[in-house]
């Protein structure tokens, strides 16, 4: 353990989340919802046949993955973009491959709270720590063999306090389409999201193509974080 003057505790905090961004949360995203346009949003067939297709898997019909599909278009046209990080994901995703595949993402329930990117970082990770592990308490046992079977759905489920002591945040069950991150891999553990306005609360990584160029050049500039993967 090495103590830090106040200076150097700002720069590792700083290394630790998602630098060069942390400290301009909210300047990306408008940036991000600009680009999109503002709620609500027309797509065209011809996008939704290309560009913003979700190829909707097989094994999907029988599994409760699919309220995300279904609500997929609502989340193109009214969803509201705020920040998303990666609880875990399908280990096929931190690598090159055809497949998309399921996720987990932790993200700020209130719109209108301002979103701290080091601690949202600091929740997911204290979130996918409780993986495998037996919880004396009924919430966090829950939490746990959800995480540890990685084939429940959940959506917009609340974080404990103890865990988001600071503002209350939410899970949520996504399919990561690849053709939506820059590089087609899981290279960074927050991106800008689409949450449904209506439940279930369902998530989708907002399509790159609207991210601001520094933060796709960002993204292909690092390595998958691939401790975060699902088996």
């Amino acid at each position: 353990m090495t103590v830090l003057c106040a200076v150097c505790y700002d720069f590792a905090r700083k290394q630790n989340g998602v630098w060069p961004f942390v400290d301009k949360p909210a300047q990306v995203l408008r940036s991000c919802a600009e680009n999109f346009g503002a709620a609500p949003r027309t797509i065209s067939w011809w996008q939704r046949a290309t560009y913003f297709r979700s190829r909707r898997p097989e094994w999907a019909a029988a599994d409760d993955i699919q309220a995300h599909f279904r609500q997929y278009r609502q989340m193109l046209e009214r969803g509201r973009v705020t920040w998303g990080c990666t609880v875990q994901a399908n280990h096929r995703l931190f690598e090159e491959g055809p497949q998309d595949g399921p996720g987990e993402v932790v993200y700020v329930r209130d719109p209108a709270r301002p979103v701290d990117l080091v601690e949202l970082h600091r929740v997911a990770r204290q979130l996918y720590s409780i993986k495998g592990t037996q919880q004396p308490d009924p919430l966090f046992e829950q939490l746990s063999s959800y995480l540890t079977n990685e084939k429940v759905r959940v959506f917009g489920l609340p974080v404990p306090a103890l865990i988001s002591p600071r503002v209350p945040c939410a899970i949520s069950t996504t399919y990561f389409n690849r053709r939506h991150l820059p590089n087609g891999i899981l290279s960074v553990r927050t991106y800008p999201i689409l949450v449904a306005r209506e439940e279930p609360w369902t998530v989708t990584v907002l399509p790159s193509r609207y991210w601001p160029e520094e933060l796709r050049a960002h993204w292909c500039s690092r390595a998958p974080a691939r401790k975060f993967q699902k088996r």
